[in-house]
């Protein structure tokens, strides 16, 4: 331990010819340190020390031990250094070891220093490497005939194989190999030893997770055999495997229910995580009866719904649209008083509701929080008025935020975008442009949403020049607009009949996006999402035009019967790989439409076209087609395709 080698070389050389004599664990700290050093012709030399028969000692110049079996100090002293140099070295220098054993008669018998080797498998976390010397250990005893199989004073490794063992077998629960797990379970068994309770649990996971709930049963009664108590856990866990597993099968959910009941039967009494577990499986199914029900169950029980019962249920019920069981559910957990109806409570009922486009109930549950002694987060306001503000109801939304201020709540960059949709709902862009330039007064920083916001409100109004001044003030704020932004100008100016002009800003994006541009982010945790803007969007992305810009800016052109811009636009969108879908060819056939003459053959050459590249045929651009061939000769065409004009 001190370094100092050749004075414990010179120790172990006395004490070997003295009469008191030396035994194996004398030289055993000699060869792990060579073998920790990588000196391996000082180890071998030690080595063959143990390799000569006992008692030799006055009669050599190499000193051994005085008693004992040659071979189980061989073996010992090669697991000795398979032991030490792999935790020096690491796997491969411990493998060295043991093929150097195979090389020595009788060094390798007993499987000592394979069972080194094993060791360092499992600090190395190899389960295949170890599977390999497993092997070669259960070969190296069977071919030993009439040796032990076990040699008695195992040094060492007596207390580390069954860790090792463990550790594998804990290694195989994670990549869920089920026959390593049971093979490592046995070797470790039969080295005496029993797994801890996290092993236990971790095997129980990987076979649920498999979809083996014999398996995971398996073990759960081996461990209740064994004494080790894994309680609640670990039925949480099949469950919790379970429910991970379902999906939306309504079957599988059943199923997790079934073990929710089983485990009383198995002397073990489910918890609010265990009822929570099976309640997510419900409302991921949208099974919301089922669902209300287990909670009935869980509270007839005495078991309390806590926080994450109620966001669950909440939910389900949300996506469901059955706003009507939130409220049930919300009181019945309410009447427990096991959980703090704060704001955060009131605000999942309250975005039930607006989800359902219940504006009116959305608003009373916000005016209760008030004579429930709770007071309304910004969230809480922001959320109602963002239902009035879909409902385009100006004058809800202005006593809605009034009552917010007055409250001394603070209004944020939601909050205003949310005024600003109000009044574009209702097609007041001077009321939304109000509330946007109060926001700014406010000293709040307006984000891509509200700005978006109220360029769609522009958009939709047809006015061009406000669009663009907008577009170029958000530029000015430092914000990169993205492809809605620049759609909603397009969409502008093409409403106020300024074709040039809207092909003039799809020319821009087009510009940004081969330079590369990447727009600023979205935050897509706000509850209030422009129109038409893509889910997952808040990391900054390239800019690329869409069907929609080039589809808006050819609308521009197709109203003034200008086919050959509509077709050189769609023909630069396609380039881009983009295809044209049903609304790209309505405008393209109204602009053959518009043209004097018509464009009959162009229009049934596009038709053929588009059918034949798969598109989705739908009333729309039939009508148009119709209004170009005649009902005659349209229905000819649809026949001719295979296609039932009266379905279209």
């Amino acid at each position: 331990e001190a370094g100092i080698a050749q004075k414990a070389e010179a120790l172990v050389s006395h004490l070997a010819r003295s009469p008191v004599g030396a035994d194996v664990s004398c030289f055993l700290p000699l060869i792990e340190h060579f073998a920790a050093k990588g000196d391996v012709p000082r180890a071998e030399e030690w080595l063959r020390c143990l390799a000569m028969p006992p008692g030799l000692c006055q009669n050599s110049d190499r000193p051994c031990p005085r008693t004992g079996n040659t071979c189980e100090a061989l073996a010992q002293g090669f697991a000795a250094a398979a032991w030490s140099a792999g935790r020096a070295h690491g796997l491969a220098e411990a493998e060295l070891w043991g093929v150097k054993a195979d090389e020595w008669p009788g060094a390798a018998r007993g499987g000592l220093v394979h069972d080194a080797v094993i060791c360092v498998c499992a600090q190395a976390s190899d389960v295949e490497v170890a599977k390999y010397w497993v092997a070669r250990r259960d070969e190296v005893i069977r071919i030993a005939s009439g040796s032990p199989g076990k040699f008695e004073g195992r040094s060492a490794l007596v207390a580390e194989m069954p860790m090792a063992y463990s550790t594998l077998l804990d290694l195989c629960a994670a990549q869920a190999d089920l026959k390593g797990i049971e093979a490592w379970y046995s070797l470790l068994m039969a080295e005496g030893g029993i797994p801890e309770p996290r092993s236990f649990l971790r095997a129980v996971r990987a076979f649920a997770k498999e979809g083996d709930i014999p398996g995971a049963e398996r073990w759960l009664r081996r461990a209740q055999k064994l004494g080790l108590s894994l309680g609640v856990s670990g039925h949480n866990a099949v469950l919790a495997t379970l429910a991970k597993q379902i999906g939306c099968c309504s079957d599988a959910a059943k199923q997790a229910e079934q073990w929710l009941y089983h485990m009383s039967t198995q002397g073990v009494d489910p918890d609010v995580v265990s009822f929570n577990i099976v309640l997510s499986a419900f409302a991921r199914c949208g099974m919301l009866g089922d669902a209300e029900s287990l909670i009935g169950a869980m509270v007839a029980r005495g078991i309390e719904p806590d926080t994450a019962t109620l966001s669950t249920a909440m939910q389900a019920c949300a996506k469901g649209k059955e706003a009507q069981r939130a409220e049930r559910l919300f009181k019945l957990i309410a009447s427990r008083g096991s959980v703090h109806m704060d704001a955060v409570c009131h605000n999942m009922l309250i975005d039930v509701f607006v989800k359902v486009g219940n504006a009116d109930r959305a608003q009373k549950w916000l005016d209760d929080m008030h004579s429930c002694g709770v007071k309304p987060s910004t969230v809480s306001h922001t959320t109602v008025l963002h239902a009035h503000a879909r409902n385009g109801d100006v004058d809800a939304a202005e006593r809605g935020i009034s009552q917010m201020l007055r409250d001394g709540v603070a209004a944020n960059v939601v909050t205003y975008s949310a005024m600003v949709q109000a009044y574009g709902k209702a097609g007041n862009l001077q009321g939304a442009e109000k509330w946007f330039s109060h926001m700014m007064r406010e000293g709040i920083t307006p984000n891509m949403v509200s700005f978006s916001v109220l360029l769609n409100v522009c958009a939709k109004n047809g006015d061009a020049d406000r669009a663009e001044r907008w577009l170029q003030a958000m530029c000015n704020a430092g914000i990169v607009p993205n492809e809605v932004c620049y759609n909603n100008v397009i969409d502008a100016c093409a409403k106020c009949g300024h074709a040039e002009r809207a092909e003039s800003w799809l020319r821009k994006l087009e510009e940004e996006a081969s330079a590369g541009r990447r727009c600023s982010p979205v935050d897509d945790s706000l509850p209030l999402v422009c129109p038409h803007s893509a889910p997952g969007t808040a990391q900054p992305r390239c800019l690329e035009p869409t069907r929609q810009s080039y589809t808006s800016a050819a609308q521009a052109f197709a109203v003034q019967a200008r086919w050959t811009d509509v077709q050189r636009l769609f023909s630069n969108m396609e380039a881009r790989g983009i295809c044209m879908d049903e609304v790209s060819l309505t405008v393209l056939l109204s602009a053959y439409a518009r043209a004097r003459p018509r464009e009959r053959d162009r229009a049934q050459s596009a038709f053929r076209h588009y059918h034949a590249q798969g598109g989705l045929i739908t009333r729309p651009p039939v009508h148009v087609l119709r209004g170009i061939l005649g009902s005659k000769r349209c229905s000819a065409l649809l026949a001719d395709l295979g296609l039932d004009a009266q379905d279209k």
